[in-house]
């Protein structure tokens, strides 16, 4: 039974932690966000009129699939970044699906691998729109349409900070002042530095040696090692990799 401390936003942390607590496992949720939908009345005729939806994150695909009404809109190809995307819409199947489907099919699970492969290889003439939330990296953004695609960026949900509740962080106290190691998942590089402050450096140090970091690209690893995280284990974003990963230790 492992001691899971879970950092995903809220409300996407919530089915993490009721799957892991079905396996036997302890989850506490320690989540500094949440995310609330911010799309747009016009979002189907907008999709109609481009050649791609690029959906950046397991997040962007749910508020996209929240807003559909069960239809894929015209003949747009729907373009994912990673295995956790790609699940997303396998648990929201649409009645009518987008006609092709467009995955990375090695990490590192990025933008920046998604456009190594065709047709955004060579999109000159490609009509996008990207869809994610309101802020994140532009500058595969900026190389898209110095190729000549057309690129709108739609953000379809807000992130919101939050505080974690004081239920969530009393637990982990209390697990950072016993002998077993946890895990900690990290999605987001940010939420490193922001577990760092809301447990204190010092304790959080007496603990990195013996706890891991579970994180979904190197950019996080190398976020969790500069705290002092000595062991980092990379995985494939998504619940399946996670179980995997907190089963085989």
């Amino acid at each position: 039974m492992a001691r899971v401390v879970l950092t995903q936003p809220q409300p996407r942390v919530a089915a993490f932690t009721d799957k892991l607590r079905a396996r036997g496992h302890c989850a506490v949720e320690l989540s500094f966000s949440r995310l609330e939908s911010n799309s747009p009345p016009d979002l189907a005729r907008l999709i109609d009129s481009v050649d791609w939806v690029i959906a950046v994150s397991p997040a962007s695909v749910g508020f996209l699939f929240d807003s559909l009404e069960d239809r894929w809109p015209g003949r747009a190809g729907l373009a994912l970044v990673g295995p956790g995307s790609l699940a997303a819409v396998r648990s929201r199947p649409l009645r009518r699906p987008p006609p092709v489907l467009v995955c990375p099919e090695a990490p590192p699970w990025d933008a920046a691998a998604l456009m190594a492969q065709a047709p955004f290889h060579e999109p000159a003439g490609l009509r996008c729109v990207v869809v994610r939330g309101d802020s994140g990296r532009d500058q595969w953004i900026a190389s898209l349409r110095s190729a000549g695609a057309e690129v709108e960026v739609l953000p379809i949900y807000l992130r919101q900070p939050i505080t974690p509740p004081a239920s969530s962080v009393d637990t982990l106290l209390r697990w950072l002042a016993e002998p077993q190691a946890l895990s900690w998942v990290f999605t987001q590089a940010s939420t490193v530095g922001q577990c760092q402050s809301l447990v204190g450096e010092a304790l959080l140090a007496q603990r990195i040696d013996s706890d891991r970091a579970l994180v979904i690209h190197p950019r996080i690893a190398e976020a969790a090692r500069s705290v002092g995280f000595e062991h980092v284990n990379m995985l494939d974003p998504g619940l399946e990799s996670l179980l995997a990963a907190l089963e085989s230790a």
